[in-house]
């Protein structure tokens, strides 16, 4: 399995000839229609909703258990201090 080996299935040398094959793929471009570049961008837009309403729905549970417990704590601190010293 030499790269150099003659005996090789690619033979690039006798393609030469022909021309870069990217030239001529080249000429065989089109102008996409209006109606896919709408349809790619709702998809993306789709799939990128998506993703952010995944992340959300893992993210919030987490952040409204941590607010309840920061409330909690203020709640059990204003309750257990003296806000007036008795004389």
């Amino acid at each position: 399995m030499n790269p150099n080996s003659n005996g090789s299935a690619d033979n690039r040398g006798d393609d030469l000839e022909l021309g870069r094959p990217i030239d001529s793929l080249k000429e065989q471009e089109l102008e996409p229609s209006s109606d896919f570049v709408g349809q790619v961008r709702r998809s993306i837009h789709r799939r990128t909703a998506a993703s952010q309403l995944a992340s959300y729905s893992w993210n919030l549970p987490k952040i409204a258990l941590l607010e309840m417990a920061r409330l909690l704590s203020h709640l059990l601190e204003s309750f257990g201090t003296n806000k007036e010293p008795k004389i």
